[in-house]
């Protein structure tokens, strides 16, 4: 029996956990992303490469 009620409990529990992930909160603030790389050979083509997608992705 109170394997029942556990099982029921984590099953609200997760619903709402996904219900509060799928939440549309929209935000107007600049999204910023880090990169790290170990290989300083590949900066110049990284760094084209963020350009490239700067570009493309103003708020980004």
């Amino acid at each position: 029996m109170k394997m029942k009620t556990f099982l029921k409990c984590a099953s609200v529990c997760a619903f709402a956990s996904f219900l509060v992930a799928c939440g549309n909160a929209s935000s107007s603030d600049k999204v910023e992303i880090e990169y790290f790389s170990q290989k300083p050979e590949m900066q110049a083509t990284l760094q084209e490469m963020i350009e490239d997608f700067e570009k493309e992705n103003p708020t980004i």
